[in-house]
């Protein structure tokens, strides 16, 4: 393998787990925010799941910039595996977009309506960080 695409790999790699790891823990933190009820402990709860969320939007970065690399470099567009990874990631970025928003709110105080994150989006952040990881390891064949 050469240099530049283990380099590549690898900050694809750490990216992806980063962005995984961040955004999975900032939307636990917005499930708990959405369900305290102490004034105090829910600005707290805003407060740390702003600082927080400023790890998946770096590591969404170094995901996609080591990715895009290996995209044209390796020139994986006629690979049907990675079409529907880059669809996966596709839902993956809504989903980023979504709870960077419930964290604004949420980091304005307990008086921002709509500051609550709904649980079950949990589950299908999940299964689509497996499914893109799945992907990325079979490359199954159609």
């Amino acid at each position: 393998m050469q240099q530049g695409i283990a380099a590549a790999l690898t900050v694809h790699v750490v990216g992806f787990t980063l962005w995984m790891g961040g955004l999975l823990s900032v939307a636990i933190l917005l499930v708990i925010h959405g369900r305290e009820s102490d004034v105090q402990v829910s600005v707290r709860l805003g407060e740390v799941t702003r600082r927080l969320a400023m790890l998946p939007d770096i590591g969404a970065t170094f995901a996609m910039a080591g990715g895009l690399y290996l995209l044209f470099k390796e020139s994986l567009f006629s690979q049907a595996w990675m079409l529907i990874k880059l669809m996966l990631v596709a839902v993956i970025l809504i989903l980023h977009g979504w709870i960077r928003v419930k964290t604004k709110h949420a980091s304005q105080g307990p008086s921002q309506g709509g500051a609550g994150f709904p649980a079950p989006i949990l589950a299908i952040l999940a299964l689509v960080f497996v499914a893109v990881v799945a992907l990325a390891a079979f490359k199954p064949t159609a």
